[in-house]
């Protein structure tokens, strides 16, 4: 319990800092930013909370679930199970996926960053979904070649490129998706939440 309150203590003044190092610049007035936004540091918490204890399972398949979580740590490598789960405090990850029947899974980061190969994985029938979320941090997927996808992410003072579709801001909304993604038979749907952070697929 000490070592989780001096994590978000710690979380707490690292935002409390960035706002005020924003207002001395002159991009922001930290008066009226926490007034309005303070509800931030709640959604931070909880997002914390939710990388520590989250275990999202797809229910459509039986299926090998690979998933590691760690403080202060990374997660690096290859991986064959079909179905991931990973999350990280202070750390990063980054792997490289090789399932044959992959079926998706989740991926959560606070400080660090993820980066997630799939380049030579191959999707199980149906539509599979890959959930991310990252609290000061990016996101960077490589997508299988020629597969059909779906984006919906939402970002807090970041930005998001899918195949080249740049966008960015704050407190946005974007939903992206391929042609033949309606009617494809496999089909991987990418859901995305970044706080402070960018997103990338690619």
């Amino acid at each position: 319990m000490r070592n989780s309150f001096s994590f978000l203590f710690g979380g707490a003044l690292v935002f409390l800092g960035v706002v005020f190092l924003l207002d001395n610049l002159g991009y922001v007035d930290s008066d009226w930013f926490l007034g309005n936004f303070w509800p931030l540091l709640l959604i931070v918490v909880g997002i914390w909370l939710l990388a520590r204890r989250s275990r999202w399972r797809h229910p459509s398949f039986e299926t090998t679930t690979e998933s590691s979580s760690s403080l202060s740590g990374s997660a690096a490598g290859d991986s064959t199970g079909d179905h991931i789960s990973y999350s990280e405090v202070f750390g990063n990850i980054r792997r490289e996926i090789t399932s044959k029947q992959f079926t998706g899974g989740d991926c959560s980061v606070v400080f660090g960053d993820i980066r997630l190969d799939l380049t030579r994985a191959e999707l199980a029938p149906g539509e599979q979904v890959l959930r991310f979320s990252s609290v000061f941090g990016n996101i960077r997927v490589e997508l299988p070649r020629d597969v059909e996808y779906s984006v919906r992410a939402n970002f807090i003072a970041g930005g998001i490129n899918v195949k080249g579709d740049r966008r960015g801001g704050i407190f946005q909304n974007v939903a992206v998706r391929s042609n033949g993604y309606a009617t494809a038979e496999k089909r991987l749907a990418i859901l995305a939440s970044s706080t402070f952070g960018d997103i990338r697929i690619s």
